[in-house]
């Protein structure tokens, strides 16, 4: 009886031993697991970061690229328009009835300079349907 009770005694620490090493994997993978898990997020929230910002600075560089197209087509009629005011030597006046005939735009405003005196003259709406 007394070697079964040595062997029952045995049985249980070795079952106890199982359960703790049991327990500590248990809780080493629990571990992993979330500890794999912030990992993942974090580098998820720092790629998503990533993009949102690729994306944005492609925005502004199309932006950039549109609005330079823009103001060089305007530059472009402004340069047709001035030349043809100073090929032609035509008043002040003249010269704002020809820009409102040029102009095909309503929303289109010209700020004449007079150039003799580097100083800002005026502002027009140069649309001709427009007044």
């Amino acid at each position: 009886m007394n070697e079964e009770r040595k062997q029952e005694k045995k049985d249980m620490q070795k079952d106890s031993l199982r359960r703790a090493v049991l327990l500590i994997c248990n809780l080493v993978m629990i571990l992993i697991a979330g500890i794999s898990a912030v990992l993942y997020s974090e580098n998820f929230r720092k790629e998503n970061s990533r993009l949102q910002m690729e994306n944005f600075c492609t925005a502004i560089e199309s932006m950039k690229q549109l609005s330079e197209s823009y103001l060089y087509t305007e530059k472009g009629y402004v340069d047709d328009w001035a030349q043809y005011i100073t090929r032609k030597n035509m008043t002040m006046d003249e010269a704002l009835e020809y820009i409102r005939t040029a102009n095909t735009q309503e929303d289109r405003y010209a700020h004449i300079v007079d150039s003799r005196y580097g100083r800002f003259v005026c502002e027009i709406n140069v649309y001709q349907g427009w007044e």
